[in-house]
């Protein structure tokens, strides 16, 4: 079929996505995001979650707009996640540029200490008044800053987050020169980046993991990859792996890989968080006959 928008009964299948704002983990300052409901959504129902998280202080995360057959690579992913039965959560926290100076500066010298803590306040927060979310099957996904700080958020958040696929991850932010627009430099700001540095604490890992790499990546170069994978090795871990031979940070330069490392992607989410099920009633519910029904 031709391009175009979704007929009206597909259009009709797939809700609107909801806008939310949220507490950072301190109660006090705002994090803002966008929920996106799975295709043919039923409230009846428990969804497993994914969180596609970045905290970059240079760019957004949340859309602007709703995922659409002409979106770009980035959003579309978005829409197959949410296709194959998962609730998208996607949110910018204090630290995150276009809401003041203010928000921006919060995490000037500290970044990204404090971001997986927000970000994990506010989804505990949303899914209160969302029953269909089920926390107890919440995964992770990000690129370059997103997959750095997914790693993050199974080391410091075990609890709520339940599976990583971190896509080209940091792994040492002296690897990252332009970090001293935001840092200071390794001379006048050691600690901040020790703390930043992802090896040291990789035997504290008990969340399963995929990793996605290039090895032609300019950004974060496979240098990164490689002190992971060795950490790892070292710690004696687990992990999942798929690596493109002669791919840039985006997967592209040979063929379609962004949407080769999609489909692992999602095929990993669906091993370790299963598909959605029906809620499990409330005594009094059960006791009605009225809850649970598919």
């Amino acid at each position: 079929p031709g391009r175009g928008p979704p007929p009206p009964r597909a259009r009709a299948a797939w809700p609107a996505p909801e806008p939310f704002v949220a507490r950072a983990a301190d109660g006090r300052r705002d994090v803002h995001g966008v929920v996106i409901k799975p295709y043919g959504f039923d409230p009846a129902k428990r969804y497993p979650v994914i969180e596609r998280i970045y905290g970059g202080m240079q760019a957004n995360n949340v859309p602007q707009g709703f995922p659409g057959i002409d979106a770009d690579e980035y959003e579309l992913m978005l829409a197959h996640f949410a296709s194959q039965g998962f609730v998208v959560v996607l949110m910018d926290s204090p630290g995150t540029m276009g809401r003041g100076r203010a928000y921006f500066m919060e995490r000037y010298g500290s970044w990204p200490d404090g971001i997986v803590a927000d970000h994990a306040a506010a989804l505990r927060e949303i899914a209160k008044t969302r029953p269909w979310m089920d926390l107890d099957r919440v995964g992770i996904d990000g690129n370059s800053w997103g997959g750095m700080l997914a790693i993050r958020a199974g080391l410091e958040q075990p609890s709520l987050y339940k599976a990583i696929a971190a896509s080209v991850p940091q792994t040492d932010m002296r690897d990252i020169a332009w970090m001293e627009s935001h840092l200071g430099t390794p001379a006048a700001n050691p600690t901040a980046y020790d703390r930043g540095a992802l090896p040291p604490r990789i035997n504290e890992l008990r969340v399963p993991l995929l990793l996605v790499a290039g090895t032609a990546d300019v950004n974060v170069s496979i240098y990164n990859t490689h002190q992971l994978l060795d950490a790892l090795a070292e710690a004696g871990k687990p992990y999942d792996l798929v690596l493109f031979p002669g791919t840039n940070h985006g997967h592209e330069g040979r063929g379609d890989r962004y949407a080769y490392a999609i489909a692992a992607i999602t095929r990993f989410f669906k091993r370790e968080l299963g598909l959605p099920r029906v809620a499990t009633p409330s005594p009094a519910e059960a006791a009605a006959g009225t809850a649970g029904e598919p």
